[in-house]
């Protein structure tokens, strides 16, 4: 996770988020959730009061999990 991505993959079903969890996909990031070659979600993005939270911690648990603490 050195470049800031998250990545979870659980079969042929997996989403590429920020350190925060949140999707925000363009052109040149490949964001989203994604299940068999197809984007199924290209954009979520949590806030609270127009206020996007900052993550306590981001670990990888083992292959197929992973945690975002907010």
């Amino acid at each position: 996770m050195t470049d800031g991505l998250v990545r979870i993959l659980e079969g042929n079903t997996f989403v590429v988020s920020d350190k925060r969890g949140d999707i925000e996909a363009s052109a040149t990031d490949p964001a989203g959730l994604f299940s068999f070659d197809t984007r199924f979600l290209s954009r979520w993005v949590l806030t609270v009061n127009g206020q996007r939270l900052n993550p306590l911690s981001t670990d990888d648990l083992h292959q197929g999990h992973g945690k975002v603490v907010k």
